[in-house]
């Protein structure tokens, strides 16, 4: 009989040991990105893991300010567990800062979350702070200056010619 409670007890102990460990959320590895590149993609990675199940997503939220609602990016898979997602370099355009974290959700349905990320956006070494699209070609400058220079000599030798000019108007 003793026997008999024994074994009970130990199975009831296996299935609860094995239901909690079918509810386990996935585990959420990353290391956080504290700088980034002003009009660069922020590439965030990490490597998600669950309990003997399959990871079901991963997701990038990311914000602009304390008051705005975060954007949702989904990451892809890099497979063994790895995940990369990206905030847009466009975003980060004229931003000082951006936040962020991660989500992951199983297959069951269960979830985990890291705490919020601040990074700090910078210019790069050698990166232009102006907008791609209002950056003129290399070329542009001396193009600039050297038609200026032709422009007041057209101007300069068009005055000498004028008071030259006899205003006889006709030839004999």
């Amino acid at each position: 009989m003793i026997l008999h409670r024994t074994r009970i007890a130990l199975a009831c102990l296996v299935g609860l040991t094995v239901g909690i460990r079918a509810e386990a959320a996935p585990r959420i590895e990353h290391t956080p990105v504290t700088v980034g590149v002003r009009g660069q993609p922020l590439m965030v990675r990490a490597r998600v893991a669950g309990a003997e199940k399959s990871v079901k997503s991963v997701t990038l939220y990311y914000s602009t300010s304390k008051d705005a609602a975060p954007f949702a990016v989904p990451m892809q898979s890099t497979g063994a567990g790895g995940y990369v997602g990206s905030v847009p370099g466009g975003i980060l355009a004229t931003l000082e800062r951006v936040s962020y974290y991660l989500a992951a959700e199983d297959a069951a349905g269960a979830t985990a979350e890291t705490p919020w990320y601040a990074v700090r956006i910078q210019a790069g070494a050698g990166v232009a702070t102006v907008p791609e699209a209002q950056q003129r070609p290399a070329w542009v400058k001396p193009a600039l200056i050297g038609g200026g220079v032709a422009l007041a000599a057209g101007a300069v030798a068009l005055a000498v010619n004028a008071s030259d000019d006899d205003g006889g108007g006709g030839g004999s």
